[in-house]
């Protein structure tokens, strides 16, 4: 018998989790009946990425309604908008589909492998809190 067919249920998902990933096309370029919505995440993510300050947005509604979507979507304008003006911007996305999740803890292992850290899953909290609260320009890994 293949050994590969074995294997244990944390691997076997984070292979499913990975071929979504891969899986998953694109946004749709547009996104019709959404234009509000653009335009106060697009402000709020405007303001908050280019001026460097942090904050939170709570965007909630039902299952495929289009709220991955219209914050990506809005991401991807401020990135081309920035890359065309020779800007490379200081974050990093990270998308988390926190239904899939069986504990909150692991939130920061997802969060830590987004972002390499290269540690063990206790020490992610720590890491995550250096880098965040880091007055530094050189990032923390």
């Amino acid at each position: 018998m293949n050994k590969n067919y074995l294997q244990s249920p944390q691997l076997c998902g984070d292979r499913i989790g990975l071929a979504k990933k891969a899986l998953h096309t694109s946004i749709p370029a547009d996104l019709p009946c959404r234009e509000n919505e653009i335009e106060y995440v697009q402000q709020f993510l405007t303001t908050h990425i280019l001026g460097k300050k942090g904050g939170s947005l709570y965007i909630s509604g039902s299952p495929g309604t289009g709220k991955t979507a219209v914050v990506r979507h809005v991401l991807d304008k401020i990135q081309l908008e920035n890359s065309e003006n020779g800007k490379n911007l200081p974050y990093v996305p990270i998308f988390i589909n926190c239904m899939n999740l069986g504990s909150p803890a692991l939130v920061f292992e997802l969060i830590g492998k987004e972002l390499r850290f290269n540690c063990k899953p206790s020490e992610i909290k720590d890491k995550l809190r250096a880098r965040v609260t880091s007055k530094s320009t050189k990032r923390v890994t």
